[in-house]
C-alpha cells in the first residue's frame, strides 16, 4: 500500500489542476473504477493499480513526463523491472486512438482499459468532452459538420464526439461489468443530447 500512495501523491503533483479532463481526479476515478472491476478476477493488482494511476502521464495528449522519466520513478520507488514493464504495456496499448486488438492485451490491460472508458461515460464524460473542447479550441457544435463512424478520428466538434468516439465504447468494453456500467452512463448522454438538440433548435 505504501507504494501505491507513493505513486499517488506522485500523479497528484504532476496532473493536479491539469486542464483537459486528463487530471489528478481522473487517474483517481480510473483507479477505483480499475479495483472495483478487477474484484472479478484473479490478476496482479499492483500492475493494475500503478497503471491507472499514471496511465495519462506519457499520453501525446497531455505528456506531463517523458516515458523514460517515468520509468526512472518507478524504480525509484522500488518496483522491479519485470512489473515495470507489464505497467509500461498496459499504459503504451490501451488508447481508443490505437486500436489495439484485444487478444494483444494482458487482462491487467483490458481491466485498466475498461476504467479509463467508463470515466468517458455518464455525467463526468460529458464534462469532460466540454473541458477539452474548450482547451482545445474544439467548437460546441456545427450541423454542417457529419460525424464520421467508420474510423477513429481526432472529433472536429464536442457533439460529434459523442457519436465518434463515446457512443462506441459501450459496445468495445471488455468486462462485464464495465459494460452493465457503461450501459447506464450511455443512457445519461443520450438524455442530454436529447436535450441539447431540442434547445439548440429552439423547442425547448
Amino acid at each position: 500500500m505504501e507504494l501505491i500512495q507513493e505513486v499517488n501523491e506522485f500523479v497528484r503533483e504532476l496532473s493536479e489542476g491539469e486542464g483537459t479532463g486528463h487530471d489528478y481526479y481522473h487517474a483517481l476515478r480510473v483507479w477505483r473504477n480499475a479495483k472495483e472491476i478487477a474484484k472479478d478476477f484473479d490478476v496482479d493488482m499492483e500492475v493494475i493499480e500503478i497503471s491507472a494511476l499514471i496511465h495519462d502521464l506519457i499520453d501525446e495528449k497531455v505528456e506531463l513526463i517523458s516515458k523514460d522519466e517515468l520509468i526512472k520513478k518507478l524504480r525509484d520507488f522500488g518496483v522491479e523491472d519485470k512489473k515495470i514493464q507489464q505497467v509500461m504495456d498496459v499504459v503504451e496499448k490501451i488508447s481508443f486512438s490505437k486500436n489495439i486488438p484485444k487478444d494483444e492485451l494482458s487482462l491487467e490491460a483490458k481491466i485498466v482499459q475498461d476504467a479509463d472508458r467508463l470515466d468517458a461515460l455518464g455525467a463526468i464524460g460529458i464534462a469532460r468532452v466540454f473541458t477539452y473542447s474548450g482547451k482545445t479550441g474544439r467548437p460546441i457544435h456545427d450541423p454542417r459538420i457529419k460525424p464520421i463512424l467508420d474510423k477513429r478520428i481526432r472529433s472536429k466538434t464536442a457533439i460529434n464526439h459523442f457519436y465518434e468516439k463515446l457512443f462506441r465504447l459501450k459496445d468495445e468494453m471488455n468486462t462485464q461489468k464495465a459494460k452493465r456500467m457503461a450501459k447506464a452512463r450511455e443512457e445519461i448522454m443520450k438524455s442530454f443530447l436529447e436535450q441539447f438538440y431540442a434547445e439548440w433548435e429552439g423547442r425547448k
